[in-house]
């Protein structure tokens, strides 16, 4: 809920860049694109961002690895 809320907040933010373009591309995680999917069968509200976020015609890009900070890494 929190990372549709934080890519529509963007998305609102920047709209005088996003509307209008023809290749924006979302980074979003994998749970995240699972919903996506199943998009028809959430929540209302949450449907209600999902629907205001594709107003923008994004692609969602999902990298399936999990990237560790080299300062974790042992």
């Amino acid at each position: 809920m929190l990372e549709v809320k934080a890519l529509r907040e963007g998305a609102w933010k920047m709209a005088r860049y996003t509307a209008n373009h023809t290749e924006l591309t979302m980074k979003v995680s994998p749970d995240l694109k699972k919903l996506l999917k199943l998009s028809k069968y959430a929540h209302p509200e949450l449907q209600a961002m999902l629907i205001d976020l594709n107003c923008y015609k994004p692609q969602y890009v999902c990298s399936e690895t999990t990237v560790v900070p080299a300062s974790l890494a042992f």
